[in-house]
């Protein structure tokens, strides 16, 4: 099974889209009626809780749509979708639309891991910063900063909706990644934080 995995403490998604290169992939999902009904997501269009609480909540969407919250627990909450089977694409690319927040703890910063592929949104002050793990493929590496910084509030939640894109290439004798950010270019050829996985199956 391919996992799409989302944790954060909350965090609000509203668009999830999967494709490849030759779009033999595709996986698609703005939260909306009548695919998604109002409450848990658990066994909805493959969806499950796997810890905490993840519902479908009106007005919760980039437009005052449905969307996806995980809500704040502790631990953090996460959410998994199941897809029918791992891609055999080299090229995968992940498009997803969410409201992260910011922490200064490492875990509850991390926001998702897709096979090795690890983003967070780390907070300093009064700003909170996306960043992009340049793994060793080994289970390390180091946090990249990029330019997406934004003020938050006390709560740490993202003031505005974050439109992301992951570029991950599996068909290299190094597994690498890139990030997009509002569709200008972040981070380049990064290194997986494990590069055990031979195609997409899992995004957290």
């Amino acid at each position: 099974m391919s996992s799409l995995l989302l944790r954060a403490l909350p965090i609000a998604l509203t668009g999830v889209l999967l494709s490849s290169v030759s779009a033999q992939l595709s996986y698609q999902a703005d939260f909306e009626s009548p695919q998604f009904q109002l409450g848990s997501v658990q066994d909805q269009q493959n969806w499950r809780v796997d810890r905490g609480t993840a519902e479908i909540q009106s007005q919760a969407g980039r437009d005052g749509t449905q969307g996806l919250v995980i809500t704040p627990s502790d631990p953090f909450g996460q959410a998994s979708l199941s897809l029918p089977e791992p891609s055999k694409e080299p090229v995968v690319f992940i498009d997803l639309w969410l409201r992260p927040i910011s922490s200064t703890n490492e875990e509850e910063a991390q926001f998702m891991d897709a096979d090795g592929v690890v983003a967070g949104f780390f907070r300093f002050d009064q700003t909170g910063q996306l960043q992009a793990m340049n793994g060793n493929g080994e289970q390390g590496g180091e946090w990249v900063a990029t330019s997406a910084e934004y003020e938050v509030p006390e709560t740490g939640v993202s003031p505005k909706w974050l439109h992301l894109t992951f570029r991950l290439d599996f068909g290299k004798d190094t597994r690498a990644w890139d990030l997009y950010v509002d569709g200008k270019l972040e981070a380049a050829d990064l290194g997986f934080w494990d590069d055990q996985a031979a195609g997409f199956q899992r995004l957290s």
